[in-house]
């Protein structure tokens, strides 16, 4: 699964501004590399997010669109999930 043509843009942000002043979330963006459930390929999701304290805040939404059921297998935590801040 490829990333949609504006998180590609938004990813390739962040590469070259090293995480730093990214589109309107500035220096609260965050990456999440994640094995899918079905198909096993990598696919990179920018996520908004930061940090309080030593810990970090994540939010990940669907943008207001409806979420079936058979969507959830595609959240499964994996040891190949990968961070990048």
């Amino acid at each position: 699964m490829k990333a949609s043509p504006f998180n590609q843009k938004t990813i390739a942000e962040f590469h070259d501004k090293k995480g730093r002043g990214v589109g309107m979330w500035g220096d609260n963006l965050l990456l999440l590399t994640a094995q899918g459930a079905k198909s096993g390929e990598l696919i990179t999701t920018p996520l908004f997010g930061g940090r309080e304290g030593s810990d970090y805040v994540v939010v990940a939404s669907k943008g207001g669109r409806r979420c079936t059921q058979g969507g959830s297998a595609t959240s499964r935590p994996t040891p190949t999930s990968r961070s990048r801040c």
